[in-house]
């Protein structure tokens, strides 16, 4: 008779998976005290914080995110190398989570989050 190895669960292996993909991608993020004296959730990856401040100008600034920022290369600005549609989609989150008047913190924490939300949907579509 044949003997029979034990295996490991599916929903033991996609938990596991789970856990690791947060682990990578919050590894980046961690909980400061604001200028208030709270702790809160923020992050110190450069692209999410610029990601944080151009979904803050869609927010306050009228029609289509803009192409150019002023305050790169000083006095002349900068093109903004990527297309729009991921700030407006940023944008978009932020207004339906929090509403167009959101803080710049609740914009960071908002904008740090959806990787985060995105790399979790990619392992369970994976799995």
């Amino acid at each position: 008779m044949a003997e029979r190895r034990a295996r490991w669960p599916w929903w033991a292996a996609a938990l596991l998976a789970l856990v690791a993909a947060l682990a990578v991608r919050l590894s980046y993020d961690v909980n400061r005290s604001t200028a208030g004296g709270e702790a809160a959730w923020v992050s110190l990856d450069p692209d999410t914080l610029y990601h944080a401040r151009r979904g803050q100008r869609a927010l306050t600034e009228e029609g289509p995110p803009a192409g150019t920022d002023p305050w790169l290369d000083h006095p002349d600005g900068a093109e903004i190398p990527w297309p729009p549609y991921a700030t407006a989609l940023l944008a978009g989150v932020v207004t339906a989570t929090h509403g167009a008047d959101a803080t710049p913190l609740e914009v960071e924490q908002t904008v740090a989050s959806v990787p985060v939300v995105l790399g979790v949907l990619t392992v369970l579509v994976a799995l």
